[in-house]
């Protein structure tokens, strides 16, 4: 199966340095094939015939043993990003790749308020949760955003995000 492995919080230098070349060299000795990486901010694609799970695990005690640090990772195949890609509410509204971010969750968003959220949104900002896929839409960028900035809250611990323009470059590399 062709899988995308998502690190969240990980950095070119500083804390939590990986570089994707090391990266791509701990995936292939743990027995992976079709491994490939997207920028230095962890997206790693591989295919594996076992477990999301172990594939998971695998990896972060990996980076934990040559590092020193254990990173979360989500995975999702190829072919679950893509249907996140199509079900993306608002497409008609994005004009650069950066207005929108998918959060991946991992596991039911229990603290999820949709209220509390709106009430935080300015305006060009709106989201839609849908299934496991939170869609932060912010047309000036995530970066000045008060919602994005008090997303993290509402969501699951183990989420992570990329925006409109990486999930495409990743479907791509895919």
């Amino acid at each position: 199966m062709r899988w995308i492995a998502l690190f969240r919080s990980i950095n070119v230098g500083g804390n939590n340095k990986l570089p994707m070349a090391e990266l791509r060299m701990m995936a292939a000795a743990l027995g992976f094939s079709g491994i490939a990486t997207y920028i230095q901010s962890g997206n790693l694609l591989l295919t594996s015939a076992i477990a999301a799970a172990e594939i998971e695990m695998q990896l972060a005690d990996a980076v934990a043993q040559r590092c020193g640090f254990r990173p979360a990772i989500l995975l999702r195949t190829v072919d679950q990003v893509e249907a996140a890609l199509a079900a993306n509410p608002f497409a008609a509204r994005v004009t650069e790749g950066k207005q929108l971010h998918f959060y991946f969750l991992d596991g039911p968003a229990e603290r999820f308020d949709a209220a509390a959220l709106h009430a935080l949104a300015v305006d060009g900002e709106d989201f839609a949760l849908i299934g496991d896929v939170l869609y932060l839409y912010a047309r000036d960028g995530v970066g000045r955003s008060k919602l994005a900035e008090k997303l993290p809250r509402y969501l699951p611990p183990r989420t992570t995000a990329r925006n409109l323009n990486s999930i495409q470059a990743i479907l791509a590399l895919a």
